[in-house]
């Protein structure tokens, strides 16, 4: 799961980490507002807070096989 957003859209990450929890393999969860963190609420699911682009892009991505973008923002 891939999210951005404002501090009002917290609640579109956390309408997912339920079904994140249940996806088989290795589930991420990839934040890019270090603010948005806190708001999301309890879940067994790996959490990074990424908020420069550069440092997203050098991230080794290549075995990921699906992404979800719950929000409909400009860092998406």
């Amino acid at each position: 799961l891939y999210f951005s957003g404002s501090n009002e859209s917290a609640y579109q990450g956390n309408m997912w980490l339920e079904t994140m929890a249940r996806v088989e393999g290795r589930p991420l969860i990839i934040m890019r507002e270090r603010g948005l963190v806190p708001q999301l609420a309890d879940t067994s699911v790996p959490v990074i807070c990424v908020p420069a682009g550069t440092h997203l892009m050098n991230l080794d991505l290549s075995t990921v096989r699906v992404c979800l973008y719950p929000a409909n923002v400009g860092k998406n």
